[in-house]
């Protein structure tokens, strides 16, 4: 728990201050957002109290949810709310154990008996109808993978991303390794959501393979160098 491990639920007030600590540690600011899987809209809540944001966008394919996340937010001329998934454009189902689950995913569990369709977006057409966000928070039940890979090289443009890690990863056969080698190609740094900050993850070990919800933040270190460079 210490390290961050199974330790992901409940913790959206720790998640945002880690990413308030990354951004000061690696000098930029978090003026535009994407809230991928944002539910009822808490963690947008939560950056819009804490952060000086110029947009957000927030994504809750569920219609339950999104009514929810509508009333919760209310009108804000910094905020767009979208009722659509972000992955491999098309339509898909959504399953869950319930019309307002806060685990709606692509991927059927046993214990899901709720399902509905939902019209899916690329991160890469997001990006060219809203610009490139500085940071993106995915909380997709198991799908972070997709979502991440559909922003294509529209990607190489985020500062900062966060993903989830647990339980539903199990059901779409994703191991860690994958996040790992995926952004260490790109020259990305991993850390850990804590409760004592944001742990880096310096090296690949099989002990990051825990299967209990756990939030990661990957900065994109050479967009952020080249940027100093230029400055």
């Amino acid at each position: 728990m210490e390290q961050g491990k199974g330790w992901g639920a409940g913790s959206i007030e720790v998640e945002v201050g880690c990413v308030i600590e990354l951004s000061k540690r690696f000098g930029f600011g978090v003026q535009h957002f994407f809230d991928i899987g944002a539910y009822h809209g808490e963690y947008t809540v939560e950056i819009l109290r804490r952060v000086e944001v110029r947009k957000v966008v927030s994504f809750e394919p569920m219609k339950a949810n999104f009514k929810e996340m509508k009333k919760r937010i209310g009108d804000s001329d910094k905020v767009v709310l979208v009722n659509e998934a972000v992955g491999a454009s098309g339509k898909k189902m959504i399953y869950a154990e319930n019309n307002s689950s806060f685990l709606g995913s692509f991927y059927m569990r046993s214990d899901f008996v709720f399902e509905e369709p939902a019209t899916v977006v690329s991160g890469k057409k997001l990006i060219l109808k809203y610009g490139a966000p500085d940071f993106v928070k995915i909380d997709v039940e198991g799908a972070e993978i997709e979502v991440i890979n559909s922003f294509g090289e529209s990607l190489n443009e985020i500062k900062l991303l966060q993903f989830e890690f647990g339980p539903p990863n199990i059901e779409s056969r994703t191991f860690f390794r994958e996040f790992w080698e995926f952004f260490q190609h790109r020259g990305w740094k991993l850390f850990c959501v804590s409760r004592n900050g944001p742990i880096p993850i310096s090296s690949y070990t099989t002990q990051l393979e825990c299967f209990k919800t756990t939030n990661f933040l990957a900065v994109n270190v050479g967009l952020l160098e080249s940027h100093l460079e230029f400055k």
